[in-house]
């Protein structure tokens, strides 16, 4: 696809025009906010992923009003990286608690806990590797999963750890629709 390629003039034209053929379908709006954070756009994607999660509530998903749980995860992670992590946070529990088996939420919510709530942030890091998550995050959470249930740290450091490693926690891979 033109955004696998970063061709994202291409990619941005062709899912504008798939909003006017499938003006009800959510996914070529969270194909717009990919492609919006891709280029670091923030208002732009908040503005698709927002839209696409009204579509999926009005479309009858399961979670949150109607809105599918990946769609309004696509919606949690567009405002994180768009540095709203307050308003994330909120949309990564409402997740956690309708869809309790989304090990990515879990994550998710974790991070936006971590400097608040180190305790809830590290049950929420636990759920995700509970629930069988098997991505580079997982393997670096497992690799440290004895430091996990022994810290009294804030849950930052741990993160911070990792960032130091190379993975960069602040900027997480969307999931696919």
């Amino acid at each position: 696809s033109y955004a696998q390629m970063k061709d994202y003039d291409k990619a941005e034209e062709a899912y504008k025009k798939a909003t006017e053929i499938r003006p009800k379908d959510p996914t070529p709006w969270n194909g717009l906010a990919d492609i919006y954070t891709a280029q670091r756009k923030s208002d732009l994607a908040v503005a698709a992923s927002t839209k696409a999660a009204e579509l999926a509530g009005a479309s009858g998903g399961l979670v949150g009003g109607g809105a599918n749980a990946d769609v309004l995860f696509n919606q949690g992670v567009t405002l994180f990286n768009a540095g709203k992590a307050a308003d994330a946070k909120g949309i990564f529990e409402q997740i956690t608690k309708s869809s309790p088996e989304h090990a990515e939420a879990h994550y998710m919510y974790g991070l936006t806990l971590a400097g608040e709530n180190p305790a809830g942030a590290r049950a929420e890091f636990v759920e995700y590797l509970e629930l069988g998550a098997n991505d580079r995050v997982a393997h670096l959470l497992r690799d440290g999963r004895r430091r996990l249930h022994g810290f009294h740290a804030d849950a930052a450091v741990f993160i911070d750890d990792h960032e130091r490693d190379g993975f960069d926690c602040g900027q997480p891979v969307r999931r696919p629709l």
